[in-house]
């Protein structure tokens, strides 16, 4: 079974709209609420410590340095934190009250993940293999709003329908009859694969988006995984893809992602001169609804994306998808004013998570085990080794031009590509990629043409550069 996600933005009426954000305002007190009664033992323990250290110096000394303590959250009878736990110590607080019982709980739960994650990252830090002292989770703003989330348990399921829950106290108090929050099932979705339900605010609740966690089971393919689909992203050049099955080149086109941040930049850019000649602070709600198109667009360019890549896997049985890390590369980058722009908008960790995601469903192994240095700089087809090569970048003589040793000229990005197959495959895998020829042909395709997400693409093996590719998808 594999863990899937639906996320969609809410349009509410009025009434509802500010159900949500009543509540959604409540479950930000109260996570302020929880990590303070974190915070406060934090600090209390580190005085403990010190003055112990002060007393017995002969049994301290030879301590390592403490990483952490923090409230666990509990409701164990048989946890001996039960009475000191972030539940027991929060509970009173009348935000608690006002929401549902799932909710606060899950609220709770939140502080404590926080916790754990920057010990986890402090430890890192300590052991020399984070750069930067993280720091500790910092409280919400007063005007703030956080996430409500609503486990399988106590979701009332009606036909193709979910109500979630509100509080006794909180229906009371606003004269509510509890059925408020009622909204439709994704038809993606059957009832009875739902684990949980989550509304998350979008610009410090000027809009709401909900998302359903639904369980799928796995499909498994007869899949080769000796068979290697190596992916370079790029700009232009959104994802570029060669494979040891069929040994073509395609190019999966960027340029309607960059074109869809530009206009987003240039409308954004316009609406914030005029609200700063009216002197208005924050984010309007024109500024609200330009960032949710662009995030709507974008969403579609990825699925798009992913399911085109999953599908040719299938199609081909190939069973290792290799796409490298890119460890910290939009961390100080310089290329210019523009080029950071173009670049850093793209979310190729997104991309990276949903193919990661797909591939579990079907059976695919994704390898993301190496980096990705050098490998736009070394000759693949001279199976030069990949680390800093002598001749530097010399070979890029056009741009998106690769001149190799050999003599050939190849796409420059179709020549990462190869370098990552290698990383994983071996250089056995580049002589039976190049011998097709058609590494020096590659097709692009435009994935945001075809009518569906879910058209089945299809390349003709013998088809030539910037032929019209597309037919029904699953």
């Amino acid at each position: 079974m594999a863990l899937r996600v639906v996320s969609n933005y809410l349009r509410l009426p009025k009434k509802t709209f500010q159900i949500i954000d009543t509540l959604a305002y409540h479950a930000k007190s109260l996570y302020n609420v929880g990590l303070y009664n974190v915070r406060q033992h934090s600090a209390t323990h580190r005085e403990n410590r010190a003055i112990l250290q002060g007393i017995r110096p002969d049994l301290t000394s030879g301590v390592e340095v403490l990483v952490g303590s923090y409230l666990p959250y509990t409701r164990k009878k048989d946890s001996p934190f039960k009475e000191y736990s972030t539940y027991v110590q929060s509970k009173e607080n009348e935000n608690y009250g006002l929401l549902h019982s799932d909710a606060a709980q899950q609220t709770l739960k939140s502080v404590e993940e926080a916790y754990k994650s920057y010990f986890e990252l402090l430890a890192l830090y300590r052991n020399g293999q984070l750069e930067y002292r993280p720091g500790s989770p910092k409280y919400l703003p007063k005007d703030g709003r956080f996430k409500l989330a609503f486990p399988r348990a106590h979701l009332a399921i009606r036909g193709r329908f979910v109500t979630l829950g509100m509080s006794h106290k909180f229906r009371k108090q606003h004269g509510l009859t509890g059925k408020e929050l009622t909204f439709p099932i994704p038809p993606c979705i059957k009832p009875h694969q739902i684990r949980e339900v989550t509304i998350l605010p979008v610009n410090n609740g000027m809009a709401y988006k909900i998302e359903f966690c639904y369980r799928v089971p796995t499909q498994p393919h007869p899949l080769d995984p000796d068979q290697y689909l190596a992916i370079d992203l790029g700009l232009n050049n959104f994802a570029t893809m060669v494979d040891t099955a069929t040994g073509a080149a395609v190019i999966l086109d960027g340029k309607r992602i960059k074109s869809i941040n530009r206009w987003y930049n240039k409308e954004n850019a316009r609406l914030q001169s005029i609200k700063d000649k009216q002197g208005i602070g924050g984010i309007t709600k024109r500024q609200a609804r330009l960032l949710k198109r662009r995030d709507c667009q974008i969403e579609e360019a990825m699925n798009r994306c992913v399911t085109w890549v999953v599908d040719y896997a299938l199609q081909h049985r190939i069973g290792t998808v290799v796409l490298p890390r890119w460890d910290g590369i939009k961390d100080k980058i310089n290329h210019g004013k523009r080029g950071n722009q173009n670049f850093v908008q793209i979310p190729y960790h997104k991309f990276r998570r949903k193919l990661k995601s797909t591939c579990e469903q079907y059976g695919i192994r994704f390898d993301d085990s190496h980096s990705e240095a050098y490998t736009s700089q070394v000759d693949a087809l001279n199976l030069d080794p990949i680390r800093k090569p002598p001749y530097g970048r010399k070979r890029r003589v056009k741009r998106g031009l690769y001149q190799s040793a050999l003599g050939t000229l190849i796409n420059a990005d179709v020549n990462g590509a190869l370098n990552h197959a290698r990383k994983v495959a071996g250089d056995s895998v580049v002589p039976r990629i190049i011998g097709s020829g058609r590494v020096n042909r590659p097709v692009r395709i435009r994935t945001t043409f075809e009518p569906s997400p879910f058209a089945q693409i299809k390349v003709q093996p013998c088809a030539p550069q910037g032929a019209p590719v597309a037919s029904p998808l699953r």
